[in-house]
């Protein structure tokens, strides 16, 4: 790994939260049952509930953000004296996404409440496979994230992205289009939260078999439909109004069968040379990265975009986040939800 040599240490801030811990009663899932149509759902709705957290982001800053900020892109504000993550095994840096400051979230019950997290992924990863002819890196993972913690007490300062130097590839080893890496900061902007609910994976997943059913026996058409609007109203998308679902905590419904944490127990165990429990339960969605065309880190391209128009979610086993042992995340794109 390499050090981080940036600016020198600024002012560094301190930050209080305001907020109360987050109930169900907090928040009117009775009304939505009601709105919606799904009493009939109630039992398992009102069983399966997990508190989450929304991320709205805000416009391109037009400078720098604060130091501790939460916000996606930019530079990122390390603790003094860390190390700019790499891949494991590879000697290349990791892309940064995002910084959350935690005592700026409603506080959940499953987070800590402060400190800052700091999300990444191996972006060299897509350049290899898009621009060479070479085997994909090993561990056979991708996306590759990693997410790092920095607690509330370090002094925190703006940090350089480190140089890359460009891999030596052979001529015949790339392919006709073939575009040199760029490892430049994404857009910066600010990041506010705001209470939210979802619902556990299975729960979630229920749910919708239950609507589809319904469905096919025609005995509610839109029942699968509603049921939808509901979960997105939840997760604190307006109906109507096209916004990324950008969260902390929660779930996404998959469709086909589709289940990310099978990726993510596999992912585990490449990385970390153990088999995790075969418990799916066991494991909750950190975060979700929407694909937002509004962050880019050049204007010509395509901003966030993963896999076909889907999210960049970074998986953790309950433990491990009751123990806040956030390395031991892994990353995993889902392509609906």
């Amino acid at each position: 790994m390499r050090a981080v040599f940036g600016e020198e240490p600024e002012e560094k801030y301190s930050f209080h939260s305001t907020t109360k811990p987050m109930t169900r009663t907090d928040f009117p899932i009775d009304r939505l049952l009601s709105k919606y149509g799904l009493q009939r759902h109630a039992n398992l709705i009102h069983e399966g509930l997990e508190p989450a957290v929304r991320m709205n982001v805000g416009s391109k800053a037009g400078r720098s953000l604060r130091i501790g900020t939460s916000k996606f892109g930019g530079l990122p504000h390390l603790a003094e004296g860390t190390f700019w993550p790499v891949r494991h095994d590879i000697d290349h840096p990791l892309q940064f996404l995002a910084q959350i400051h935690l005592a700026d979230l409603p506080e959940t019950a499953l987070l800590p409440n402060d400190g800052w997290l700091y999300f990444w992924f191996d972006i060299m990863a897509h350049w290899q496979s898009a621009n060479t002819r070479l085997p994909p890196p090993k561990p056979l993972e991708y996306p590759y994230g990693v997410v790092t913690y920095a607690p509330e007490e370090a002094p925190l300062i703006r940090s350089d992205f480190p140089e890359l130097v460009e891999p030596s590839i052979a001529a015949n080893k790339k392919v006709p289009h073939y575009e040199s890496p760029r490892f430049c900061p994404y857009t910066e902007h600010r990041v506010t939260f705001r209470r939210a609910m979802s619902m556990k994976k299975d729960s979630l997943n229920l749910l919708f078999k239950r609507a589809d059913e319904l469905v096919d026996a025609h005995a509610d058409s839109d029942e699968w439909d509603r049921a939808l609007e509901m979960v997105e109203e939840m997760h604190g998308v307006t109906a109507g109004k096209p916004a990324s679902d950008h969260r902390l905590l929660g779930s996404v419904y998959e469709p086909m069968g589709a289940d990310m944490r099978v990726h993510a127990q596999r992912f585990y165990a490449q990385r970390f040379g153990e088999t995790p429990s075969d418990d799916l339960k066991s494991w909750i969605m950190l975060a979700k990265f929407d694909s937002d065309d509004s962050i880019h880190r050049q204007a010509s391209d395509a901003g966030w975009l993963w896999g076909d128009a889907g999210s960049l979610c970074y998986w953790i086993r309950r433990e491990d986040l009751a123990n806040a042992d956030f390395e031991k995340a892994v990353a995993v794109i889902g392509n609906a939800g």
